[in-house]
């Protein structure tokens, strides 16, 4: 399965990150590495090209023996107008992979993307379209996992947000 998510479409698939510059996101961006699930069923390897914030970032998520299952690239032509993953966490229980990404080029509050990959399905989607086309405005790319696979963001005016990662 791939997954192509270009600039084109961020503004479909994000939410705004209110008072936050790309800069200094950069000291907490992912990166390069690979990051495997609690029980070592499936690995999410992400590969971080571009300059500037948490540059633009590529994802393969792998079973145990290596072979790729998804392949997600939020890349854009020019090098500097897609994403890079912030953050990415697996829940207790293996069934789901969350990542927090951020644009690449920003001047004034860069798109934030919440991406979930569901094992069950085998699919990766938006947050916005796993919440029914109704995703929360995300106030900055920051997240945890609480029991049960609720994904807490922070939500407008600083709130706590929590969704229930199963529930579709």
């Amino acid at each position: 399965m791939t997954v192509c998510r270009r600039a084109v479409a961020m503004g479909l698939l994000g939410w705004v990150l209110a008072g936050t510059s790309a800069s200094s996101l950069a000291a907490g961006c992912f990166g390069s590495r690979e990051l495997a699930a609690p029980d070592g069923g499936r690995s999410v390897r992400v590969t971080r090209l571009g300059r500037g914030g948490c540059g633009e970032s590529m994802l393969q998520i792998l079973d145990q023996d290596g072979r790729l299952l998804v392949d997600a690239d939020f890349t854009s032509p020019d090098g500097e107008h897609g994403a890079g993953v912030v953050d990415a966490a697996w829940t207790a229980d293996s069934q789901f992979l969350v990542l927090s990404l951020t644009a690449a080029a920003s001047r004034l509050t860069p798109p934030v993307l919440i991406e979930v990959y569901r094992r069950s399905t085998n699919k990766l989607l938006s947050l916005d379209v796993l919440a029914g086309g109704h995703g929360p405005v995300v106030k900055d790319p920051g997240f945890s996992l609480g029991e049960g696979n609720v994904l807490v963001l922070k939500g407008a005016g600083g709130a706590a947000e929590e969704i229930p990662l199963a529930r579709n």
